[in-house]
């Protein structure tokens, strides 16, 4: 009886061994887009540039500059690039109020979207990492027109 037991477990092992070769192939990680920007240099880098970009733009009003003129600007910066990171270092939210709360205080004006879009074509970000940031950054918006 135990020579049965043994031989039943030895077969059993050899099974399992020979199916070792029939698993499939393993999933690819697809890096984030936080990942895929350069991380937390370029994305810091990106809202320096989009500072300054607001600030020498004519095109943004006295009263649109305000807040990156006064107040604490490192604050600001920091609050921008958190909600950069959070966007980018995941997969995207769904749709609906999920990603709506996601992007909470993601507000851009036309004007200071074009000036986010300056500062990454100043970093020599692709134009697929661009629109896929901008479209994380303002759902339901079409990314602009490259021009």
């Amino acid at each position: 009886m135990r020579r049965h037991a043994v031989l039943v477990v030895g077969l059993s092992l050899c099974l399992i061994g020979c199916m070792e070769g029939t698993k499939g192939t393993p999933l690819v990680r697809t890096p984030s887009l936080y990942e895929r920007l350069g991380g937390q240099p370029m994305v810091t880098r990106v809202v320096d540039d989009y500072v300054v970009n607001v600030l020498v733009a004519t095109d943004i009003s006295a009263e649109e500059k305000k807040p990156f003129r006064e107040g604490d600007i490192t604050a600001l910066k920091n609050k921008l690039v958190t909600q950069i990171t959070t966007l980018t270092a995941a997969p995207p939210p769904s749709t609906g109020a999920t990603a709506k709360a996601h992007v909470a205080g993601v507000q851009f004006t036309d004007s200071q979207r074009k000036a986010f879009q300056k500062a990454l074509e100043s970093n020599h970000l692709s134009a697929a990492l661009r629109d896929e940031l901008l479209t994380r950054l303002a759902p339901g918006r079409s990314p602009p027109v490259n021009q």
